[in-house]
């Protein structure tokens, strides 16, 4: 069995310096993280995991990642709708996306242990219903998430992560707020 700590919207490497200091103390996990924001690669230098430079996404394909122009909280995305980050049309960069469910079907097997983070600003929507739908959420032990329907301009992202936590509370799959922001190193200019 492989213990492997998944990185979705990997950020500056904040939630993996977290994970290795709060709950991975014995270093047991294999770590990955998953950041398309060129950007930010430069953070990664010394974070205990393997940066895959690509957006999570349902296909590999390329798309433009609208980058934020507001503060590091404010999170960048592949998505047009989304209201909120001070996003504008004509800030982006085009970037490699990866079909993730797939990419979990074949990378693992049914006995390891994955522990999955997943902050990728309205793109979980689509990716979590494509796991619901595939089965590949079931290879998933514990889920750290946080959620952006409040941010998207389309009213129905609420009743689509409604849907979500009713399949994950009928599959005992408890979803967890995560936030690693007191474990960033990216300065508010490196991100506009």
């Amino acid at each position: 069995m492989n213990k492997v700590f998944i990185d979705c919207g990997g950020h500056c490497g904040c939630s993996v310096r977290k994970f290795r200091k709060e709950i991975d103390i014995k270093h047991e996990y294999e770590c990955i993280s998953f950041e398309c924001n060129p950007k930010l690669f430069k953070y990664y230098d010394d974070v205990d995991t393997k940066l895959i430079k690509k957006a999570v996404w349902i296909s590999n394909d390329n798309k433009k990642l609208y980058i934020s122009t507001g503060n590091r909280l404010s999170g960048s995305t592949i998505l047009t709708d989304k209201k909120s980050g001070h996003l504008s049309k004509d800030n982006y960069s085009d970037i490699e996306c990866i079909d993730f469910p797939t990419w979990i079907q074949t990378r693992f097997i049914k006995n390891d242990y994955i522990v999955l983070k997943i902050d990728i600003e309205g793109a979980e929507y689509a990716v979590l219903e494509q796991m619901i739908n595939d089965g590949s959420l079931k290879n998933i032990q514990k889920l750290f998430i946080e959620f952006h329907s409040k941010k998207m301009k389309d009213l129905t992202y609420a009743k689509r992560e409604t849907n979500i936590l009713e399949y994950l509370k009928e599959h005992h799959i408890k979803p967890i707020t995560w936030n690693a922001l007191a474990y960033c190193k990216c300065r508010r200019e490196d991100l506009t």
